[in-house]
This record gives C-alpha cells, structure tokens and sequence, in this order.
C-alpha cells in the first residue's frame, strides 16, 4: 500500500470517527461517563490550545498527528456497542449530506472573501484618487 493511500484512508477513518462521536454524543442511550470523554475530545480537537504547543519544533505537531487521531480513537472504543453502531449508521446515511453543506459553504466563503477582496481594492483605489 502506498503512502498516500494510507494517509487518504486514516484521514476517511478520522471523518467518520468524528461523526459517530458527535452522533453518540446526542444519542440518549449514551453513559454520562461516555459523554464526558467525547466533550472533551471534542473541544481538545476544534481548541486552539494544544498540549504540546506547535511553537516547538516537530513536537509540537506530534499532538496533532498523534494524540488527536488516538483520543477520538479510544473515545469511539468506549462507546457502548449499541451506541456506537446506531451513531456509525447515522454518520454514514448523514455523510453525504454534510459534504454536500461544507462544500456549499466552502463556495460562499470564497464569494465572500473574493466580494470583500473587491471591496476593499475599490476603497483604497477611491483614497488614492
């Protein structure tokens, strides 16, 4: 297997284990303790703190290589059975449909940066005048 299929392939598994920890996180079977760990697997993954800060050379990123990937990992491990199935089947029909709601969004972003770009060019043009 090459290099770049492995990494596209982690990269898949990474998604979908995000996904089925945000469905079970709303799913009411799911233990409190359970729940706990998600949340803060969650927030350490979407914070901009990091354990070891990406200041410091290749250390810094080895939590974001490693210690991410490895906690949504276990987290996804410690769901219940029932929990984890009926939120990996919930990510999967729901997949799609928030590809198709990031794309969308990605495309207004980019008219928006490109109005704003716009914008701010005709502005320094009309005070340079």
């Amino acid at each position: 297997m090459r290099i770049g299929d492995f990494i596209k392939r982690r990269f898949r598994i990474f998604r979908e284990e995000v996904l089925v920890l945000y469905f079970a996180l709303r799913h009411p079977a799911t233990p409190l303790a359970s729940k706990a760990i998600v949340v803060l697997t969650l927030a350490y993954l979407i914070s901009p703190l990091d354990a070891i800060p990406d200041f410091i050379p290749v250390a810094g990123f080895l939590d974001d290589i490693v210690l991410v990937p490895f906690l949504i990992n276990t987290s996804v491990k410690m769901l219940p059975l029932h929990v984890k199935a009926a939120s990996a089947e919930k990510a999967r029909k729901e997949a799609k449909r928030l590809k198709i709601l990031f794309t969308l969004a990605l495309i207004l972003l980019i008219i928006l940066l490109v109005w704003l770009f716009i914008g701010i060019k005709d502005a320094i043009q009309h005070l340079l005048q």
